[in-house]
């Protein structure tokens, strides 16, 4: 080899770290398509939201954004898989709270899923209603507090299954409000939500988004909120901690993950450009009309609330001895 082809050589060399950085850098984003799992089924408000961020990322990143549902064990599946992939940007990850009620309730595959990911960002934050039929006689929720107390056992708690985000919910809620309900776990929030529709069971603790278009039509009635109640599908709906019962702060999130490893720069460069994304006006209209907060948060501030969530949820399905079964 001669000096000049020697010379060559070394600078490309030399350069290959470079470029291999700017690669990573850029992925996700104008250098590579990307997938972002959801680990639930279609149509649920995960997969809603992933939907119209694939849409504007796409946008913004001028490459392709697949959204790919990978449900089974509450979301632990989905998410199992992404904390296994190559934290290269290509595989990312958009779920809710399942993650820290999967790593409460199942200690080592759970707590290892969590640990295996990197938080991006929080995309919104969905606050807990609950809900009685319309043609139930609780007009309050102290109406309700104060009859399944001299009746205990008699009413009836919907969930959408043993050891779901609504389950803890509703469990929480009956703990701070010193009452014992009958639960009536479901398989999903369709058929949770019907038979509250049809005065079956007595009442539920969801997610707005779960209940919204009933109660939007009137076929269920709104009686408490977490959070401020300051939510526009339920304005004018006192809070749990305006109706007495302050400890309970439970919210219901969605965030975007990557596997653990991908590069602090890239995950404030793609924060950045999701935020970019929920502030573009026909996203806010969207996520608005399905009673959703559009409330990011950056990386730090959302992984110290997973690991608050967490502690609150291992708390409650200790003591009231909550499993999936």
């Amino acid at each position: 080899m001669n000096r000049r082809h020697g010379a060559i050589a070394t600078a490309t060399l030399c350069a290959l770290p470079a470029l291999a950085f700017a690669q990573q850098d850029c992925c996700p984003g104008k250098c590579c398509p990307s997938t972002i799992v959801v680990p639930f089924a279609p149509g649920g408000s995960t997969d809603i939201v992933a939907r119209l961020l694939a849409t504007g990322l796409q946008q913004v990143w001028g490459s392709t954004v697949v959204v790919e549902n990978v449900s089974g064990a509450g979301g632990l599946i989905g998410a199992a898989r992404v904390a296994s992939a190559t934290a290269d940007g290509k595989t990312l990850l958009l779920t809710n709270e399942s993650l820290s009620t999967n790593a409460a309730l199942f200690p080592r595959q759970g707590r290892s899923t969590l640990e295996g990911l990197t938080a991006i960002a929080q995309v919104t934050s969905i606050p807990y209603v609950l809900v009685v039929p319309a043609q139930s006689s609780y007009r309050s929720l102290q109406e309700l507090i104060s009859d399944v107390r001299a009746n205990p056992g008699k009413a009836t708690m919907a969930s959408t299954g043993n050891g779901s985000t609504s389950h803890i919910a509703g469990a929480m809620f009956s703990a701070a409000a010193k009452i014992n309900a009958t639960h009536i776990p479901y398989k999903g929030a369709g058929p949770a939500v019907a038979d509250l529709v049809s005065g079956q069971v007595s009442f539920g603790v969801f997610d707005i988004v779960s209940v919204q278009s009933d109660l939007s039509s009137g076929k269920l009635r709104p009686l408490a909120v977490t959070g401020s109640g300051g939510n526009s599908t339920i304005r004018g709906v006192p809070s749990f901690a305006q109706s007495g019962l302050d400890t309970l702060t439970l919210d219901s999130w969605i965030g975007l993950f990557a596997p653990k490893g991908l590069g602090a720069a890239t995950v404030q460069r793609v924060a950045s450009e999701l935020n970019s994304v929920l502030q573009l006006p026909s996203v806010k209209a969207s996520l608005l009309s399905r009673g959703f907060d559009s409330s990011p948060l950056a990386a730090a501030e959302f992984s110290a609330k997973i690991q608050r969530d967490l502690q609150v949820r291992s708390a409650t399905i200790s003591t009231l001895s909550i499993s999936r079964d």
